[in-house]
């Protein structure tokens, strides 16, 4: 926040058995976490989320939207078939006809300004990136131990890691994993930052990790994010915009005034690193 680094809370998961629902156990368990007077953060939620936390002095600073890249037919089906059998197969024709030309990612320019440098493990100096931002008033900093951990699990998928340079000079970073499952091998873009996210960086860093992502065979590449230039940077990319969650906080008064500028959230908060798929 504005440089400085703030521990959060972030409430992500609930059970309730279902005789006890009704009582408002989670409003009562919600504001004992709130006399903590820790900031709280919560991306998304069930409509009894969206009634109950405005009333308990939470706000909506943004939204997280989520964005994805097709990059098979069998994918785009699968995505359709709640529309109906006829909506799906004609959608799964229909990218078997023209869909990887209009969907398609290419290198970036050899004499593109920016390099992209893949790494084996995360630098943790990448995160002094986020301290060094000048446009995102909060970010939900991904924890650089933590990233560097899971991509040495063993475990399915497998974790990349990217630094995006001017001139020889780290200006942003990228995470990205590879998930394989039942239903097929899909791409996750994790996290994209640049302190200063001008008008080539995003573009430039989607487009070497949607190269490399490619190079797996994955099916679609997903990506989330409330950064607006990220989002604008995505579409640019053809990547197709679907929901939204809304970003919703908790902010103590001791901590001051909330910060009105724009937020950073992206896939790695709450348990989505941990998860298989």
């Amino acid at each position: 926040m504005n440089g400085k680094r703030v521990k959060c809370l972030e409430p992500y998961g609930w059970a309730l058995s279902p005789q006890f629902r009704g009582r408002g156990l989670g409003v009562k368990v919600m504001q004992r976490l709130m006399d903590l007077g820790k900031p709280m953060f919560a991306v998304g939620g069930s409509e009894d989320t969206a009634r109950v936390l405005p009333k308990m002095g939470w706000i909506t600073p943004g939204h997280v939207r989520v964005f994805a890249l097709p990059r098979s037919g069998r994918w785009l089906r699968r995505k359709l078939e709640p529309r109906g059998r006829i909506v799906s197969e004609l959608g799964g024709a229909a990218f078997g006809l023209g869909g990887r030309l209009a969907f398609r990612v290419s290198p970036a320019r050899s004499k593109s300004r920016w390099e992209s440098v893949p790494l084996t493990s995360f630098d943790p100096k990448a995160s002094e990136l986020y301290a060094a931002s000048s446009f995102h008033e909060i970010i939900a900093s991904s924890d650089a131990q933590i990233l560097d951990w899971v991509g040495r699990l063993p475990r399915p998928g497998q974790y990349l890691y990217f630094e995006f340079r001017e001139h020889g000079e780290r200006r942003a970073f990228g995470v990205a994993r590879v998930i394989f499952s039942k239903e097929g091998i899909t791409g996750d873009i994790v996290d994209l930052f640049a302190a200063r996210p001008d008008v080539e960086v995003y573009p430039h860093a989607i487009r070497e990790v949607a190269v490399t992502l490619d190079g797996f065979g994955v099916e679609a590449i997903v990506a989330s994010t409330s950064c607006p230039v990220l989002q604008q940077a995505l579409k640019a990319s053809r990547f197709i915009p679907g929901h939204s969650h809304p970003v919703r906080v908790a902010w103590p008064a001791s901590f001051g005034p909330f910060p009105s500028g724009p937020v950073h959230i992206g896939r790695g908060g709450a348990d989505l690193l941990f998860r298989p798929g």
